[in-house]
């Protein structure tokens, strides 16, 4: 197709070329142009024949407006004339914005071709761009305005800003649009409201005025309202501008109240006010000046009338200083002399004054005399006062001093004799050169230890305070010497830690009841003896438990009762116990009972008249030599079921025997030794632990204590072995957490113990599906003595976290997202177990013979049996007066001495032992619980009852290879 620029000389070809627009045709097929008008080329910079190339129009399409070319192709295919308004990309890369206006050619009803003429409206499009900005900066600005904009026709709000939404307390402008304007107006202002609106419907402008408005919540609030008329829309409205003023008609109304009082100040005080105006000979004053002088003064002798009142020895000063004020115009005076009053005598008064200029230059001159006779005589006694008080310090029997800086900078006599030195020694020296150590801890923080000039320390308790004099901190206090008293208090506070071990300890139930025979405390002793829960009966009838028995006789010593009764113990049995009372007083006043009772039930199978002389002085030897028989009677089974082990066929049945009987000592070991443990917590004794052979044992002691309905699983990650901690302690915390897991689930539910490595640790988690730990609970549970079981101590998680600590581990709680709480215990990871305690036969080098000194004989036998099975030379005998001649004989290579023998202790035996045989190797065997008696520097070592085998080989090799 050729390319028509205009070669014809017709007149519609001149009238194309000539037009501003682009006239232009193109093919219906393909929307390519066949003819293109030379304003193309100038109005976007492409010359006529890139027009005419395929595909031109739709390729120069801005990209956002390139849906305009479906558009125009279904409109063509319809045989519709169209418009367009879209963008076109000129050559040098700018936005050409174009109205397109197009006619689709049809021959018989069909699209044939397409004519069209673009115009050029970018400028339209910029300006109306422009145009919509500078509206939408103009709403900005008013929407952001501090001032409270408001637009009402016809008296109802149509228009506001936030401000004024703000100032009205509304939530949204909603609540305002459509409100007539005198909702929001007090209704003292409604006749100033429609004045206003009035005079802007006028076309009048009103200035700010004040009014009220009524906020939302019915509250007033001070504005400035200022009218003026707009158009709307198309409508006639009114503008309103509203200032919030609260804060400045308060402090208006402030203004007034402080000027008011003032001049009620100025003539209700004391002071004699006055106020001059030399240049214009006015004077002003109060009352109180006309009392003073005796009546009004004169202007023009104001001066000389002051002078000819002062005193004749103070009046030279008051001329001086007269006329500095005068002359110098100093800014401000004052001076004390004395003023002649009516009645002839002469009071002290307190002259000051200011000069003051105005903003005219006008000079005034202010002043205030104040009568301060009275506390010139005051302040006279004060001095004789300090004189007196300085004298009591001085006298004082406690010490009195001031600290400057670490600095002594006054100390009383008494306190420096405290002390051993001088007054003047102590001025030289830091006070904290004198203290010995920090607040004692025992005695409160306000006592500490003092060194004394000898080196000698006392205790004495402070008091003091800090006072800021001239800018300076100064301490000032009393110290007493309390050295006497604080050794009074450390005796009672160990007698008293004394009797609360004894209580702690006793096998005996000591109660309290309140005046109606209620149950206000009982001690621990009552869980061992029924194996109800202290909780469950605290605030139940003492009638309610204990029951008396019918042939029981009341027996009395002063005003204490002793009476048997019938007790419910474990496993459904009854004992007889003894319970003695008396009356319980507090103040003074009887609020109840006091009493403890005893098992007597075999008591009672022995004469009646031997049970008091059988009676143990101390109740805690009493636990404890009932936990020595007790281990005696475990460790004469021991070793017998040791040998039975070692000669019996290796049957299933055999082997299940053997292990039900060894967890039977087990348990019974930890009964005896739980006996003292709560008031006397030992040490934790660290080993490494073998998790895969102690998990598995511990978990098999726990199934048997948890009901069916609840499961116990566990799983062990394959990378932890070893733990070092006290397998004792682990136990407990561990068996505590799953049966508080098991109290926690109501019903049927899973308990599941999951061991996992922690870095340089050993995570061992407890977790239940119960219902958790609530979150305002979460950081109490570990608290002593907080609970949220109806019948809990709440000491469990306190001891249990104790416990982990003592052996560098800690014990945490957290709820599951899942359900349930999860309680995580940490201990330190073990590279390996002991040596020793996995082949005790090799930690025994170089042993070959053994004295054995044990008086029971089914104890002695069973170990002297062992120990010769397993090779070595085994002497026995049953008391000490037969260990050093056996130790003659059969030079023992170590010994294992029972503590308790027939006749005398074992320990002694040991210095007797090694007086022939030096630094002899001793084992001390012992049923009591947590008697430490070991000492590996000189080869001792203590071991409790039962043990096995392999436990003595160990303790063996522990004392031989000791230095």
């Amino acid at each position: 197709m050729q390319i028509t620029t205009g070669c014809n000389n017709d007149r519609p070809s001149r009238l194309l070329d000539a037009m501003p627009a682009i006239a232009w045709s193109a093919s219906v097929e393909t929307f390519r142009f066949t003819y293109v008008s030379p304003a193309a080329e100038k109005l976007l910079g492409y010359p006529a024949e890139r027009w005419l190339e395929a595909d031109f129009w739709i390729r120069h399409l801005h990209p956002e407006d390139t849906h305009v070319a479906g558009f125009c192709h279904s409109e063509t295919l319809a045989a519709r004339d169209h418009e367009l308004v879209y963008r076109m990309i000129a050559a040098d890369g700018s936005s050409v914005w174009l109205r397109d206006y197009v006619n689709v050619h049809t021959v018989d009803g069909v699209p044939v071709e397409l004519f069209g003429v673009m115009v050029d409206i970018t400028r339209e499009r910029q300006a109306e761009l422009a145009s919509m900005e500078n509206r939408e900066n103009f709403r900005r600005m008013v929407e952001l305005s501090p001032d409270c904009i408001g637009v009402h026709v016809d008296g109802t709000y149509v228009y506001v800003n936030h401000a004024f939404v703000q100032l009205l307390g509304a939530t949204n402008e909603a609540e305002i649009i459509g409100q007539e304007v005198p909702r929001f107006v007090d209704s003292a202002y409604h006749e100033s409201l429609r004045e206003r609106r009035a005079r802007a419907s006028a076309g009048e402008r009103v200035p700010y005025r004040r009014e009220k408005f009524r906020r939302i919540d019915g509250s007033l609030i001070d504005v400035e309202v200022s009218a003026l008329p707009l158009r709307y829309g198309n409508r006639d409205a009114v503008q309103v501008i509203a200032r919030d003023i609260t804060d400045c008609v308060r402090d208006e109304a402030e203004l007034r109240d402080r000027e008011t009082r003032l001049q009620l100040l100025a003539s209700g005080t004391h002071e004699a006010i006055w106020e001059w105006s030399p240049e214009r000979r006015e004077l002003w004053t109060n009352d109180a000046f006309r009392h003073m002088l005796g009546g009004p003064a004169n202007p023009d002798t104001f001066v000389a009338d002051w002078l000819a009142r002062v005193h004749p020895d103070d009046r030279a000063a008051a001329m001086e200083m007269n006329e500095r004020v005068f002359e110098e115009a100093l800014p401000s005076w004052g001076f004390e002399y004395r003023l002649r009053q009516p009645d002839g005598t002469y009071r002290v008064v307190l002259d000051r004054g200011h000069n003051v200029k105005s903003s005219t230059g006008e000079r005034r001159i202010i002043g205030a005399m104040l009568d301060v006779t009275s506390m010139r005589e005051a302040e006279r006694m004060r001095a004789a006062a300090e004189a007196k008080f300085r004298w009591i310090v001085e006298q004082s029997v406690v010490a009195v001093y001031m600290i400057s800086g670490k600095r002594l900078t006054y100390i009383n006599e008494t306190g420096a004799n405290m002390l051993g030195y001088t007054a003047e020694e102590l001025a030289s020296v830091d006070v904290m050169e004198l203290i010995h150590d920090e607040m004692h801890p025992t005695t409160g923080p306000n006592v500490a230890r003092v060194r004394r000039k000898d080196g000698t320390l006392l205790h004495m308790v402070f008091y003091q305070n800090e006072v800021m004099v001239d800018g300076e901190k100064i301490i000032i206090g009393t110290g007493a010497d309390i050295t006497e008293n604080v050794a009074a208090q450390k005796a009672l506070e160990t007698s008293e830690q004394r009797y609360r071990e004894l209580v702690e300890d006793v096998s005996d139930i000591l109660f309290t009841l309140d005046q109606e025979g209620r149950f206000v405390s009982l001690s621990r002793s009552f869980e061992r003896s029924t194996g109800d829960r202290i909780e469950e009966w605290i605030g139940r009838p003492f009638t309610e438990l204990f029951q008396p028995v019918a042939s029981s006789v009341d027996h009395s010593n002063d005003a204490r009762i002793i009476r048997e009764y019938e007790l419910p113990a474990r496993f459904d049995e009854t004992v007889t116990v003894e319970v003695s009372s008396q009356p319980r007083y507090v103040d003074g006043v009887m609020a109840g009972t006091i009493g403890m009772a005893r098992d007597v039930t075999e008591h009672r199978s022995i004469a009646r008249k031997l049970e008091e002389s059988k009676r143990m002085s101390s109740l805690g030897q009493v636990a404890a030599s009932l936990a020595h028989e007790f281990n005696n009677v475990l460790m004469g089974i021991q070793p017998f079921i040791e040998v039975i082990a070692r000669g019996a066929a290796p049957t299933q049945a055999m082997g299940d025997a053997v292990s039900h009987i060894n967890r039977a000592i087990t348990r019974g070991k930890r009964a005896s030794q739980e006996i003292l443990r709560f008031a006397n917590p030992k040490e934790p004794q660290l080993f490494p632990i073998d998790v895969r052979v102690w998990l598995p044992t511990l978990l098999g002691q726990l199934e048997a204590a948890l009901p069916p309905a609840i499961q116990l699983s566990s799983s062990t990650d394959a990378g932890v072995r070893f733990i070092r901690g006290d397998g004792a302690h682990l136990e407990q915390v561990i068996t505590n957490l799953v049966f508080n897991a098991r109290d926690a689930i109501n019903g049927a539910g899973r308990i599941h113990l999951g061991v996992s490595a922690d870095a340089d640790l050993v995570r061992i988690s407890v977790c239940d599906d119960g219902p958790g730990v609530p979150a305002e609970m979460i950081d109490r549970i570990f608290e002593p003595l907080f609970t949220t079981k109806r019948n809990g101590t709440g000491l469990g998680l306190a001891i249990a976290r104790r416990l982990m600590e003592g052996q560098g581990g800690s014990l945490t709680v957290a709820n599951r997202p899942e359900g349930g709480s999860a309680f995580h215990v940490l201990v330190p990871a073990a590279e390996a177990s002991s040596p020793s305690t996995q082949q005790p036969a090799v930690s025994t080098p170089g042993v070959t013979r053994i004295l054995l000194v044990e008086d029971d004989d089914t104890v002695g036998s069973g170990l002297q049996q062992l120990l010769n099975s397993e090779g070595y030379e085994t002497t026995w005998v049953r008391a000490s007066a037969d260990a050093c001649e056996a130790a003659r004989l059969a030079q023992p290579q170590v010994a294992i001495i029972d503590v308790n023998l027939p006749d005398g202790s074992g320990v002694d035996l040991v210095p007797l032992l090694r007086a022939k045989h030096a630094n002899l190797p001793v084992v001390l065997s012992t049923g009591h619980v947590e008697l430490e008696l070991s000492d590996e520097k000189s080869r001792v070592l203590s071991l409790m009852k039962p043990y096995q085998l392999s436990d003595l080989l160990v303790a063996i090799g522990h004392v031989t290879a000791a230095a």
